[in-house]
């Protein structure tokens, strides 16, 4: 009878041993299948990492062109516009160049090198200082108090 007890208990070893093992291979396919789901999101928010790349370097060039196209525009005005030498009558006679800008109706005489603003009497000349134009392009004017 210890053979057969022996028997019967292996035999119940070796079922449930088998039943554990069915366990775990159903829990492995439910884990593959997770990670499977896992890995498809994965995927998909690298495709929308990818885009919101894409898109913050398509932003970033709009920008970058929009200044260009800015810059162009400066260019082409201040080409329009006539630099004008003007002799000032000192012992050095040294030589300035002024740009001749207009602002609000007005001509105003500007200062290349440092960018004032002189209202630019009847004859052409250098008039009182009118205010100063920003390395941005802005004028100020002082106020005529």
């Amino acid at each position: 009878m210890d053979f057969n007890n022996c028997l019967d208990y292996m035999s119940k070893e070796h079922k449930k041993l088998l039943n554990e093992i069915d366990l775990l291979k159903a829990e492995n396919i439910k884990v593959k299948m997770e990670r499977d789901v896992l890995q498809d999101e994965l995927n998909g928010l690298k495709k929308v990492s990818m885009i919101g790349n894409l898109s913050k370097q398509v932003d970033e060039k709009n920008k970058e062109i929009e200044l260009l196209n800015r810059q162009i525009t400066n260019l082409k005005n201040k080409n329009n516009n006539k630099i004008l030498n003007i002799v000032l009558e000192e012992p050095e006679e040294e030589e300035l160049d002024f740009e001749i800008i207009e602002y609000e109706e007005m001509k105003l005489l500007k200062d290349i090198e440092t960018r004032k603003l002189y209202y630019m009497n009847e004859d052409g000349s250098q008039g009182d200082y009118a205010g100063k134009q920003s390395k941005k392009g802005k004028i100020k004017i002082k106020n005529l108090n």
